[in-house]
């Protein structure tokens, strides 16, 4: 049995999966999540403040250390769009990295919708034929990615809106107000108005803003 691990970190939470690839499937043995919050330690000149990126160096070495404790042999850390964004971006995945002993791959949007529509599809379950639609909502950004599981992706495209940015921006009660969360449907109606995609055969949530279980499919 070969074991891989995967990191992503997020702009609401660091996550870990360890999993198996099985017959071109990927079995999960072991997933894992910290909600580090690295969009909201952003300072006015848009850098990651120093004292979180020394609290997600200690998450992603924890990562680590579960994922070697497992057995897996194959490593590979990423970041998202907090990490992306930020101006000391790049100091911030190499000081992450050196606190935990693994490279931080800072993704661009394209390989990031990439990546999801591969997660996504070798997850599934169940074969897919057709036209598949991968929507991945983050904390910061949200991702619509179109293809086939045998072609691969056609279109990504993304958009720097996520739960995490909404909710900083237009939530201050807890639980939600109708109003609150009446002020978040309509931005999200303004942001995606007029936007239109090919209607797919199938189309597949991820990300860790949807209820368990955290990916879901309909037709």
């Amino acid at each position: 049995m070969t074991l891989c691990a995967a990191i992503d970190i997020g702009s609401n939470t660091t996550r870990l999966l360890v999993a198996e690839p099985v017959d071109g499937q990927l079995k999960k043995v072991m997933e894992q999540r910290a909600y580090t919050r690295i969009g909201k330690a952003v300072d006015k000149k848009g850098a990651i403040r120093s004292e979180k990126v020394e609290e997600v160096g200690e998450v992603v070495g924890t990562q680590m250390r579960l994922a070697q404790e497992l057995g897996a042999k194959e490593f590979r850390a990423v970041a998202t769009a907090a990490i992306r964004e930020a101006s000391n971006g790049e100091a911030v995945a190499e000081a992450v990295g050196q606190a935990a002993g693994i490279p931080i791959e800072i993704l661009p949007e394209e390989e990031e919708g990439r990546l999801s529509f591969i997660g996504a599809t070798k997850t599934l379950g169940h074969p897919s034929e057709g036209l598949v639609g991968v929507v991945d909502i983050g904390g910061g950004s949200t991702e619509v990615i179109l293809g086939t599981v045998t072609g691969g992706v056609q279109s990504v495209r993304s958009w720097p809106v996520g739960s995490g940015n909404l909710a900083e921006e237009l939530i201050s009660s807890d639980p939600p107000s109708a109003a609150e969360i009446r002020r978040i449907r309509d931005r999200i109606d303004d942001i995606f108005e007029g936007v239109e995609f090919e209607q797919p055969a199938q189309a597949v949530a991820v990300g860790g803003s949807w209820s368990a279980p955290c990916s879901s499919t309909r037709r």
